[in-house]
Formats: C-alpha cells, structure tokens, sequence
C-alpha cells in the first residue's frame, strides 16, 4: 500500500511541475503577444514615415514612441520570465531574440533620424532595408512563441482548443496587417498601388479570411469560453460595421489603380481600431489560457498535498500498527519462549508476572 502511495506521490509531483512549466510558459506567451503586437504597431507607423515624401508629424511620433514603450516593458517581463531556464530549445530561441534585439536599437536609432528629414534627403539604402531588418528580429520573436506553444501542446485539450484559437486570431490579425502596411505606405506616398502590390494584398486579404473563419468554427462550439463569444460579437456593432465598410472602400480604390484620399494618421486610426478587433479575440483566448493553467496548476498543487498527506498517513498508521504489535504481541510471546527455555533448563525463577501475561496471550 505505502508503495503504491508512493507512486501516486511521484505522479502527483510529475503533474505539478508540469503544471508550473505550463503556466509559465503561457505567461511568456503572453508577454511575447504584448512584445509583437506593440513593435508591429510602431513597425508601420516607421514605415509608412518612411514612404512619405516629408518628415514625419508629431501623432507618428507619439505613436511610434508609445508603441516602443509597451513593446520594450513587455519584452523585459519576457526576459524576466525566462531567467533560470534550462531548456535547450528554448533557451537557444530566446539567445536569437537578444541578439536580434541589440541589433534593433542601431535600427530604431538611424529610423527616428531619417523619418525627421525629407525623403530626398534620407539615406534610400537604409529606408529600402529597414522592413527586412526589422522583420528578422519579429521572427525571432514569432520563433521563440512558436517554440514554445509547440512545447505546452498534447498535455490539456482545453489548453489545446485555446491554443488553437488564439494561434488563429493571431494569423488573421498577422495577414491584415500586411495589408495595412501597403495601404499606409499608399497614403503616406498618396501612389496608388502597383500590379505587385495588388496581387500580394488579395493573397494576404485570403489568409487573413481563412484565419477569422477558423475563428469564427471554433468560437461556434456551445462550450466555447463566453468571454471569447463576446469578443467576436464586437464585430456586429454599428462602428465595427462601418470601418470595415470604409477599409473596403479603401481596398476597392488601391484594387482599382487610383491613390486613396486620407491622411495616414486618420487611416491609421481607423486600421489600429480593426486590428485591435482581432487582437481582442487573441488577447482573450491567451488569457483564457493562462487562467486554465492557474487552474490547473492549483489542481496539480492540491493533489500533490493530499497524496503526500495521505501517503504520510498511511506510513504513520503502519508504525503505530508496529508499534501496538510490537507491545502488545511480539514482546510478550518473546518472553513467555524466555520463559519456556528458563524452565527446560530447570530454572525455576521465572518472573511470575512476565509468564501470566505471556500465559494469558497464548491461550
């Protein structure tokens, strides 16, 4: 029985660390959602500066500045997260995104710069070079994300449906944003969209429809988190209706060959509140997520305090068992054979006490 509580005791300690490792994790997949989704932000507001034929207002410089404050907060809350790990994989995923990150701040040095001077006056190589440049340090972010949610998959099935629609959400808001890259730089230039750009726009409109509609399946489920049923519903409000009605529009002109009519801080508000539509959803099912796996983690917590409790318990009524025998039984009988013995060798000072008890047992 001890044995088999034994077992129990190391399960229940397998199951807890498993649960620890797990919330872990998903907390830095949350922070890593916060790192991406602020630096994309701040990303296209560069970008589109980039692309304009004057300097850049003092709206894009709040917003880009903004936008790499929430970034670089959560980045360092990532960084704490990870101090004292120990896996291999992940630890050379994270070793990727600082030395990607060192890298990033001669970036934004050189950007902050040449979005201040007019276009004729900027250095053509770096502005053509920036978006690949900062691109390699979100895809050491997106890597290590991936990394991880690869590593928490297959242990819950709750978590995995959550995992599932957050990675979803993510790739519908991931392929519009490159849509409203295109259109920024559009309005930043007030150019109307070439045949390439055209083409690369419908393919990432396509991949942003099949993520929603990925979405919207797995959120159709009757068990499906309230929380992230509300978040889709946001996008039957009236507003809701009537900006993406007007980002259509914007879309048909662009499709049409004609520069559309708008300011880029007006179109990026308009952008920004769309996006953040679908990061909603994301940020929702990740935190469901993590409130499944604190969750499970108590649950883990508390069942590792009851098998060893009652595994101590088992082992306290096994001594105490011992013990009562030992007193009781095995003690007396052993001298009731001293007894025994003390006679066959015709020794007749017994103690009279120790043999009627010993007596009074082997009856």
């Amino acid at each position: 029985m001890i044995g088999k509580l034994a077992m129990e005791v190391r399960g229940a300690l397998d199951r807890n660390n498993s649960a620890q490792r797990v919330g872990r994790l998903v907390a830095v997949s949350e922070e890593l959602l916060a790192t991406v989704s602020s630096f994309r932000r701040e990303r296209g507001t560069i970008l589109a500066a980039l692309a304009a034929e004057g300097t850049a207002d003092a709206s894009a410089d709040k917003r880009a500045a903004s936008n790499r404050e929430v970034s670089e907060a959560a980045y360092q809350r990532v960084q704490d997260l990870f101090a004292g790990s120990s896996e291999p994989g992940l630890t050379a995923r994270m070793s990727a995104v600082l030395a990607a990150h060192a890298t990033l701040a001669t970036l934004r040095s050189k950007a902050d710069v040449a979005i201040h001077q007019p276009k004729s006056s900027r250095e053509m190589a770096f502005a053509q070079q920036f978006p690949q440049m900062t691109q390699a340090y979100l895809d050491t972010l997106i890597q290590l994300t991936d990394e991880i949610e690869g590593s928490i998959r297959l242990i819950d099935p709750v978590l995995d449906y959550l995992l599932g629609m957050k990675r979803s959400a993510w790739a519908a808001r991931d392929a519009a944003g490159q849509v409203i890259i295109r259109m920024g730089a559009a309005a930043s230039s007030e150019k109307p969209w070439t045949v390439t750009e055209i083409v690369g726009a419908a393919e990432d409109v396509g991949r942003a429809d099949r993520a929603w509609n990925d979405v919207l399946e797995a959120a159709s489920r009757s068990d499906a988190p309230p929380a992230i049923v509300d978040s889709i519903a946001r996008w039957k409000r009236p507003d809701a209706i009537a900006m993406a009605e007007q980002h259509k529009d914007y879309i048909n002109s662009l499709n049409n060959g004609q520069p559309i009519k708008v300011k880029y801080a007006d179109l990026a508000k308009l952008e920004s509140a769309l996006q953040d539509l679908r990061s909603d959803v994301t940020t929702v099912a990740l935190a469901e997520m993590v409130s499944r796996a604190e969750r499970q983690m108590s649950l883990a917590r508390w069942g590792l305090v009851a098998d060893a409790g009652m595994m101590l318990l088992a082992v306290a009524v096994a001594a105490f068992g011992f013990a009562l025998v030992q007193f009781r039984v095995t003690g007396p009988l052993r001298n009731l054979a001293l007894a025994m013995r003390g006679l066959a060798k015709r020794d007749y000072g017994v103690q009279l006490a120790a043999w009627i008890e010993a007596t009074r047992l082997a009856r």
